[in-house]
């Protein structure tokens, strides 16, 4: 078929336009939703960011240690324990980026209770003073949360007065390169210490992120809340709904432990983690 000058040159603009659109739109997202190792929401073009960023960045692993989160991460399948996913998290991903030097960790678990390691005494306290470490100290971490008590109750607005608390305690030089906070929330979206209604629990979560945010601003930085859906293969979806928030309202990412068939998987810890206020740098 012939076209003419007039209809090519349209057709080549129209294109030109799709095309920058594209590209436009090919930067950091500012929330996806992850299910497993893949997204189901969002592009994911800054998925090696982990691996990539050389910015001084702080992670706080801040994991549900209620004993629902229990029951669930040592359950028996076919007769096989499960290997605890929330420590196994933290190994496989130490594993893999141990080895970055502008890594430092923080490793707390909440119930009704909020502990912290240590990296001096190498033990979870109720009052940790060495709350921030290298990997060294985030590997034995891990062994010692698999055998700390597991009691009743999640609180989620004392969670996050604790990260609030451990952000303002930093040392940190705002004059230098600060240390950016990626925290990573790991739950089944089911607090005890908030209002009923799902709305009104947004309402809450809102204010709590805002306030780690703004203490991160107070010491010259900045931070994102990611969230992992840590619970029964078969959860109300008000509790999804209430992580999916939580993770836009915190600039971060969404991650459902559940496969396409509902069948509990590792946690991939490396996808929930964002270096905040940047651009896949």
């Amino acid at each position: 078929m012939n076209l003419s000058i007039r209809a090519r040159i349209a057709i080549v603009v129209v294109t030109l336009g799709i095309l920058a659109f594209g590209f436009q739109n090919c930067g950091a997202t500012k929330f996806e939703s992850r299910s497993g190792s893949t997204f189901s929401g969002g592009k994911g073009e800054c998925s090696n960011v982990t691996k990539e960023t050389t910015q001084q960045l702080k992670i706080i692993y801040m994991v549900d240690n209620s004993q629902s989160a229990w029951n669930v991460d040592h359950k028996i399948v076919n007769g096989n324990r499960f290997k605890p996913l929330r420590s196994a998290a933290v190994r496989d991903f130490l594993s893999a980026f141990g080895d970055k030097p502008n890594f430092r960790y923080i490793f707390s678990a909440f119930s009704t209770e909020i502990q912290t390691f240590d990296f001096s005494s190498l033990q979870f306290k109720d009052t940790a003073l060495n709350v921030t470490g290298a990997a060294e100290g985030m590997a034995v971490a891990a062994d010692q949360f698999d055998g700390i008590a597991s009691p009743n109750g999640t609180a989620y607005i004392a969670a996050f007065t604790h990260i609030k608390n451990l952000i303002l305690a930093d040392n940190v030089n705002p004059d230098s390169n600060p240390w950016r906070y990626s925290i990573v929330f790991v739950s089944d979206g089911e607090p005890m210490d908030m209002a009923s209604s799902l709305e009104e629990k947004k309402t809450q979560i809102k204010t709590q992120i805002q306030t780690a945010k703004d203490a991160a601003k107070q010491m010259g930085s900045v931070a994102a809340v990611s969230t992992v859906y840590l619970g029964p293969p078969n959860p109300n979806s008000d509790k999804l709904e209430l992580l999916k928030f939580m993770a836009a309202e915190g600039g971060g990412v969404f991650v459902d432990t559940r496969n396409d068939k509902n069948e509990t998987i590792p946690i991939n810890l490396a996808e929930a983690i964002i270096v905040p206020g940047n651009s896949c740098d």
